[in-house]
């Protein structure tokens, strides 16, 4: 079979067609990677939302445990049990608090309140909440370990750390009793995935939240069930403890249809406007080219 000849002409021509057709390809390609940094970008700015929403619904939780612990000692039903040393009464009463829907429930959930007297010693925790097994492991016990590490004055103020026990991810401030001088303390345990799950209502986004072993502790009722998918961009974010180990996994599915439809119109018009580009510079050259060769 004879080799198939082309002429100059022909040659050139095949050589413009296909360096239009490159040119197509690579505003495809390049279409598809700023595709792809679109929802990356996107991706990284909900990552942030909820990085920053974290941050400050802790900060709301400390603050509403410390005040709880301040409103506490300050009942009188508390401080007579607590000055007589009453344990039953003691555990009675903080175990209302428990029970308090408009003042505790509606702000946080209590895991446990713990009462220790000036020398850090165990005086009583309440029987809701969390069980403790044993009293020598106490739940955030780290956390007072470090209290009592700080000078007098220090231990005054409230000190607020995440902390793990038996499996559970929580929250916990120590509150002396006395403003000038230690005569106690109160610890409050709380549950942070219960102030976390606001991020859905704030940010307006479905959430999932994990502990560190993966576990579910929230999962928002209109979280996708067909996560990833072409609707939803899912977003992650590790909430950090004190010590800057992995503490909370929070996940975030964005509603995207809008978004990639917008991506898909926007492709499509530049897809279409260089095609038309390329293919009149292509006829252009052509049409050069068979005049150009004419007298040839």
């Amino acid at each position: 079979m004879g080799k198939l000849r082309l002429t100059l002409q022909q040659t050139l021509a095949l050589i413009i067609l296909l360096t239009g057709l490159i040119g197509v390809a690579l505003v495809f390609i390049t279409s598809q990677s700023y595709r792809q940094l679109a929802f990356e970008h996107q991706k990284e700015s909900v990552n942030h939302l909820i990085a920053i929403k974290s941050s400050d619904l802790i900060n709301k939780l400390f603050h509403r445990q410390k005040d709880l612990g301040f409103r506490l000692q300050n009942e009188a039903e508390f401080k007579k049990a607590f000055n007589d040393t009453n344990k039953p009464a003691l555990i009675n009463w903080i175990d209302q608090e428990f029970n308090r829907t408009f003042d505790t429930l509606s702000q946080i959930k209590l895991e446990k309140i713990i009462v220790y007297n000036k020398n850090f010693q165990l005086v009583a925790f309440s029987n809701n909440g969390i069980d403790i097994i044993n009293e020598k492991n106490l739940p955030c016990a780290q956390t007072v370990n470090l209290v009592k590490t700080l000078t007098a004055a220090q231990r005054i103020k409230p000190t607020s750390q995440l902390c793990k026990y038996n499996n559970h991810s929580l929250s916990t401030s120590v509150v002396s009793i006395g403003r000038l001088k230690a005569r106690g303390y109160i610890q409050i345990i709380a549950n942070p995935a219960y102030m976390l799950a606001k991020i859905e209502s704030e940010l307006d986004l479905p959430i999932r939240i994990l502990d560190h072993r993966n576990k579910l502790l929230h999962q928002s009722a209109n979280w996708p069930a067909d996560e990833p998918s072409q609707t939803n961009l899912i977003s992650f974010y590790t909430l950090p403890d004190n010590n800057d180990n992995a503490f909370l996994n929070i996940y975030g599915a964005s509603d995207i249809s809008a978004f990639r439809k917008h991506l898909d119109d926007t492709r499509f018009a530049v897809m279409l406007s260089a095609s038309a580009l390329t293919l009149l510079a292509v006829l252009v050259a052509l049409f050069i080219l068979q005049r150009g060769l004419f007298p040839l």
